[in-house]
């Protein structure tokens, strides 16, 4: 095999011993087909089966296998970043290691990349196999990521890909600790291809850990990190919430005036009570969460740590050392 791969294969792997066997096997398979120099890394993000003894015992065997263990769980994203900052490939392949996204899809995916016209060629999942809450929570969950972020995404489309160097080498830069891939390469801006892949069930049964809440969450961290569309948002509330409390005013005045109130003072304590709380409570509470981001941000720690490696040479380990 070649010094330098032609095309690096990076998944992040979590709690996926069942899988891993059937996956090395269709990559090699699919790559057999291709033909050129390549690369597979394998990102452990903090699992507690044997997925990490197994990515040790194959990397030991074959030099194209890299492993990589993170120190703790960070997270699929900042481990697909650990990929990234080993992959030497002139293209690099991101896909989850659970085999929904099937490997075969790899030599559509090179095809279309090798024609030119594009800088990254993504995959787009048509009959989808997730259970209808799951394919629910992801419909709301871009939902609401497009209404907090002011940005369209397509739910079908997820991590899985191929990417030219140049846009691996731009998304290497973007250091900051809120990390979602697809919008990572949304910004980039760099020209982009679709084509239709077949989703597939989790051959061992398995469901994603990324449940309603963590997605939630997980949106309200993008939102964070990519707009700052949120504060216009509490901007049109308070004037909304002026108005509406200008209107009241005027009732209540009238029915001051009518005799309906007799307390004195009633009409302008509930008045501002309940106009002025809520906009500065909510404010308040909208500030602290940019404020908490900032704070992570400035801290300058790694976006992650890695306590193992096995085929990692140690120029490219400092490497992703110097891009933290």
């Amino acid at each position: 095999m070649a010094s330098t791969p032609t095309l690096s294969i990076v998944s992040p792997v979590f709690e996926a011993e069942g899988v891993l066997p059937a996956l090395l096997e269709q990559l090699h398979a699919v790559m057999a087909r291709i033909g050129c120099p390549f690369e597979i890394i394998l990102v452990d993000d903090g699992s507690s089966d044997g997925s990490w003894p197994y990515m040790q015992a194959q990397a030991s065997k074959h030099a194209h296998i890299k492993a990589v263990r993170l120190s703790r769980n960070f997270g699929q994203h900042h481990a697909i970043t650990a990929g990234l900052d080993i992959a030497r490939g002139e293209w690099v392949v991101v896909m989850d290691c659970d085999l929904e996204d099937p490997p075969e899809a790899i030599a559509s995916l090179w095809e279309a990349a090798i024609e030119g016209n594009c800088d990254m060629v993504l995959a787009r999942r048509v009959q989808r196999r997730h259970a209808f809450y799951k394919q629910a929570g992801g419909r709301l969950f871009y939902r609401l990521l497009h209404w907090l972020s002011g940005r369209r995404y397509d739910p079908s489309i997820a991590n899985f890909g191929i990417y030219h160097r140049k846009v691996v080498d731009t998304l290497r830069r973007m250091r900051e600790p809120v990390r979602f891939f697809p919008a990572m390469v949304q910004w980039t801006g760099f020209k982009a291809k679709t084509i239709d892949i077949k989703h597939r069930q989790r051959p061992d049964g398995r469901h994603s850990t990324y449940d309603l809440r963590k997605l939630l969450r997980l949106a309200v961290d993008v939102m964070l990190a990519q707009s700052a569309r949120p504060m216009w948002l509490v901007i049109q509330l308070g004037l909304g919430l002026a108005a509406l409390a200008f209107l009241f005013s005027i009732i209540t005045l009238v029915r001051y005036f009518l005799g309906y109130i007799t307390v004195l003072g009633y009409a302008s304590l509930i008045i501002s009570i309940w106009f002025l709380a809520g906009v500065l409570l909510m404010c308040m509470g909208l500030l602290g969460l940019y404020i908490g981001k900032i704070f992570e941000g400035i801290q300058g720690r790694p976006l992650y740590v890695i306590s193992e490696t096995v085929n990692v040479q140690t120029h490219e380990h400092r490497n992703t050392t110097l891009g933290q």
